[in-house]
């Protein structure tokens, strides 16, 4: 699994905030992100609590300021100084947990000590931005001769950045510090839905609605009583006091996306994160730039483009003042072309440049196991094995499930539409990634209706080869995945749970193997459930076709282990150097069911990757219980890699035979 950290500048909001717009993202492609900022906990409340972690940690502070965000340019040079006396012992407790959490790659947004970090830990480390602190700085401290090496330091430390991305709102000097700069899209916050506001406030759908945000550190005074006077309709801030009728007010705390995306005019400062979270809604903009401020030019000329925009060069005195304001811009206003977010892009273009720079020149496998409810990924080395990345995305395929007549099975259209859009949020990562590409379906696909739909979705809009394998080819892959990755005693009893069969495969001293695959599964047995209560019955039924060998260890492969052992020893993290190899007795997974019965496990959900799927955490449970007595095993041990950490081990010939 890969590991990044990303440091942002602890200067406002706007870092911070279009960095958890990356890391979500990330997120969503597996990557462990580890967040190192000392902004407000609530900014980063969106991220994958099983992949990401937030602490607090200073690497800068930006600029200085007086009320009303004016440079207090003494008080920015003297705490520069102080921040570099720190330099030691910033790079020693941040090399420190570098090596320590295994990251693979720093992103910084834009901290310089950030990229020495990765030069002591000799990791890769990007920058992304609008622009850098040496612009600000060399403008700001002109006048300062004193601070010209400290200046010279800072540019050092920006060559040293293997790669940086340039975001929109900036221009070729605003990034100059750096050695490669690559242009890219818009990186803003973004969700799947949006609250109905308008529908929660009371606000009539044509009733005109303002918010006011001038981010985390700004402190305005922009009369917001003559404000509140002269506009024709809401107004939103986080002023505390109920100024007016009109007026809204909202916690400090309160995300403010939202409020951008259903209001029709945002007044601010200029910012990139207030910018770009309005233009990709076409959100008026009236804004006020800061007193001197450089950021503020390149800002303002990039929103050059953009129709619906305001600019205050003072803030009105007198409520006449602001209803010509007002007039002004509601004359003016047009239905704005939003700006197209490229949150998902960018983080693609991250991950391939990180592979590109660490394995060029090696042959890459990209293996997709789609099964019957979700989908494992692995990338991995050809030549050494390695595992590059791993991970894991819930698709729903098999839930909603109907068993024909003639033994086949049938997904509604709404499984199906769900099931390709969770893979086109996935596959968009891994598309530009230099790999041979295998696509192994199991499960539910051997038996699906709709197989040839599927299969036309890989191989004409993602031009990859999907083959459904037989139970023994899948075998097979999860028997080589389980050796080559725990070691494994002379009989060693292989479970592959998926949603659909249950495969097993013991092999004795003699390298004999005996291989079975049964036609239950957690969504088949949770199927069952619904209309029968004697699930161990049934079972005992199934398994009556395995002879009761003794196995000397019980090896659970794939996510039905993994899920299971995470909500037991309540594992925060969703990570193989956690979750592999990991010993539960017979008696730790009996008390760990009962307390579900019981409702004593009142904290399991919060550990548990899928929250809504609490009765298949139960069935596992109960089902692996079964299997420990069958085989007179009293623990089982996980394999956190699945079927795709096999194919690396096949033969080339077999692995060829898999890809067509």
């Amino acid at each position: 699994m890969l590991r990044f950290a990303i440091y942002t500048s602890n200067h406002g909001f706007g870092h911070a905030t279009r960095m958890t717009a990356l890391a979500e993202e990330l997120n969503r492609f597996g990557v462990f992100v580890h967040l190192r900022s000392d902004r407000p906990k609530h900014l980063f409340g969106n991220l994958n609590p099983n992949l990401s972690s937030v602490e607090d940690v200073s690497m800068d502070f930006g600029v200085r300021q007086y009320p009303n965000l004016d440079c207090d340019i003494e008080r920015t040079k003297s705490e520069l100084f102080q921040l570099m006396s720190e330099r030691a012992e910033i790079l020693d407790r941040e090399t420190d947990f570098i090596r320590q959490e295994k990251i693979d790659l720093i992103i910084a947004d834009i901290p310089w000590l950030a990229i020495e970090v990765g030069t002591f830990s000799r990791i890769p480390v990007f920058a992304i931005s609008n622009f850098d602190w040496l612009l600000i700085y060399s403008d700001l401290l002109a006048e300062h001769p004193e601070t010209r090496p400290l200046l010279n330091s800072i540019y050092g430390l920006y060559q040293r950045a293997d790669h940086a991305f340039r975001l929109p709102f900036s221009s070729t000097k605003s990034m100059g510090a750096f050695r490669k700069c690559e242009k890219v899209g818009l990186l803003a916050r973004k969700k799947d839905s949006y609250r109905d506001l308008r529908a929660d406030l009371g606000i009539r759908h044509e009733t005109p609605m303002l918010t006011c945000a001038f981010g985390g550190d700004a402190k305005y005074n922009f009369g917001i009583d003559k404000l509140c006077a002269s506009f024709p309709g809401v107004v939103v801030s986080k002023h505390p006091d109920k100024v007016a009728e009109n007026h809204v007010a909202i916690a400090a705390e309160t995300d403010m996306l939202d409020f951008i995306q259903t209001s029709d005019i945002l007044l601010t400062k200029p910012g990139y994160s207030s910018f770009a979270e309005a233009v990709q809604f076409g959100t008026t903009l009236l804004y006020h730039p800061r007193k001197g401020y450089p950021e503020d030019r390149i800002l303002i000329d990039g929103l050059k483009q953009y129709p619906n925009k305001y600019q205050l060069d003072a803030f009105p005195n007198s409520i006449s003042e602001w209803k010509q304001v007002f007039n002004k811009v509601f004359n003016q206003r047009k239905t704005a072309r939003k700006v197209r977010n490229c949150n998902s892009q960018i983080a693609a273009k991250v991950i391939q440049r990180y592979i590109d720079l660490r394995y060029r020149g090696s042959k890459l496998i990209s293996v997709f196991d789609t099964g019957s409810n979700n989908l494992n990924y692995l990338l991995q080395q050809q030549d050494s094995g390695k595992i590059i990345h791993s991970a894991q995305i819930s698709t729903g395929l098999g839930k909603n499930h109907k068993v024909l007549a003639d033994g086949s099975i049938s997904v509604p259209s709404s499984s199906l539409s769900a099931y390709k859009q969770s893979l086109n949020r996935f596959l968009v990562y891994d598309k530009n990634i230099d790999s041979e590409k295998y696509v192994l379906a199991t499960g539910i696909h051997r038996r699906l209706k709709e197989q040839g739909k599927i299969r036309e979705f890989f191989t004409q809009k993602w031009k990859m080869p999907y083959q459904v394998i037989s139970a023994s080819d899948e075998l097979e892959l999860a028997w080589l995945a389980a050796t080559n990755s725990l070691a494994c005693s002379a009989h060693t009893l292989v479970i592959d749970i998926g949603g659909f069969s249950t495969e097993l495969i013991h092999v004795d001293e003699q390298s004999e193997s005996v291989q079975y695959s049964l036609p239950v599964g957690l969504l088949t047995l949770r199927s069952y459930l619904s209309q029968h209560s004697d699930l161990e019955d049934y079972l005992n039924m199934n398994l009556s076709a395995v002879p009761e060998f003794n196995a000397d260890q019980l090896v659970l492969i794939g996510l039905t282990g993994i899920f299971l052992v995470k909500a037991i020893k309540r594992i925060r993290q969703y990570d193989p150097q956690y979750l592999n190899s990991i010993k539960v007795s017979r008696s730790e997974l009996e008390q760990f069911f009962e307390d579900l019965i019981s409702g004593n496990a009142t904290d399991v959900t919060e550990f548990m990757v899928e929250p809504d799927s609490l009765d298949i955490l139960k069935i596992s449970a109960r089902y692996i219980i079964l299997l420990l007595d069958r085989f007179r095993c009293h623990e089982f041990l996980t394999c956190y890699y699945g079927i795709s950490a096999g194919i690396i081990h096949m033969k080339p010939k077999r692995r060829i035979q898999l890809g067509k």
